[in-house]
């Protein structure tokens, strides 16, 4: 977990009380956050409510599986590319995260959807659209 905030401790005693301490690390804020992606095996955002996904987004940039809560913000964002659940429903997560690690193929062709899904959300294919629109309406 990378960040700070003020869910952090309440998120660090629900890990202890979890029995998960060990396997959970809340690195605090942090500038390399893209370095961390890449050593990730699945990027989940698993959020009530978003207004724009920019966690997922690196995620697929990186070319990882991704896989985030079903609600404005990020619905528009993952689309067809990575897999979405129903907010809330951590069975339908988990069920989502075994399939994408048991089926290798599966984690793969999300992970690659995804990382083409990524390069609409690119600066410069944005600022040509953006031109692309004004020219056609200036003609």
């Amino acid at each position: 977990m990378v960040g700070d905030g003020p869910l952090k401790k309440a998120s660090e005693t629900l890990a202890l009380d979890l029995g998960i301490s060990k396997r959970v690390l809340f690195l605090g804020p942090r500038t390399d956050v893209p370095n961390l992606i890449k050593t990730a095996d699945i990027a989940v955002l698993s959020s009530n409510h978003e207004g724009f996904g920019l966690a997922i987004l690196e995620g697929m940039a990186a070319e990882k599986p991704c896989v985030a809560s079903n609600v404005d913000g990020l619905s528009e964002i993952i689309k067809d590319a990575g897999v979405l659940f129903e907010k809330g429903n951590e069975l339908e997560l988990r069920d989502i995260l075994l399939n994408i690690i048991k089926d290798e193929s599966f984690q793969k062709t999300i992970a690659q959807k995804c990382y083409r899904r990524s390069k609409k959300f690119d600066i410069q294919f944005m600022v040509d659209n953006y031109l692309s629109i004004y020219n056609n309406n200036n003609n």
